[in-house]
């Protein structure tokens, strides 16, 4: 992941568009301290804000991270709760146990169960495992075919 990707895009789209920060941040629909710490580096954003920073922009998440030099964004982006059955997917595809995969990534080898039962992994965890798969990061977040 290049992790100033975004901080780069934040700070141009608002030059672009002779935005201030408050502006922005309301554009994006953030907070204006979470857009200042992502535009200072000190942190990236959670899935949450990442996937209304992309839509306000009109750009797919990977573009976004650095992880793609193509925006292929189509239409919005909406989480449709099915990262867990998608992760699992991939494993079987490449013959792999979430055991071995947790090494090689690396992964903690109890977030299975918490992506089992639902919970939303940290962004950069599934920008970790799209890079790790060659696959999008949007392909485990939402159909892509839609």
């Amino acid at each position: 992941m290049n992790s100033g990707a975004i901080k780069e895009i934040l700070e141009d789209y608002m030059i672009e568009k002779d935005l201030k920060k408050t502006e922005f941040a309301q554009m994006l629909n953030i907070s204006e301290k979470g857009l200042d710490n992502y535009l200072k580096g000190y942190c990236q954003p959670e899935l949450d804000n990442a996937i209304k920073i992309a839509n306000a922009l009109q750009m797919t998440l990977s573009y976004l991270f650095g992880l793609s030099k193509k925006n292929n964004y189509k239409h919005e982006i909406v989480y449709d709760g099915k990262f867990y059955q998608r992760y699992i997917e991939l494993l079987n595809n490449n013959k792999l146990s979430h055991y071995k995969a947790s090494k090689l990534i690396p992964l903690d080898l109890d977030v299975k169960k918490d992506w089992e039962n639902g919970r939303i992994p940290k962004l950069a965890t599934i920008i970790k495992i799209a890079d790790f798969f060659c696959v999008s990061v949007e392909s485990l977040l939402f159909d892509i075919d839609n």
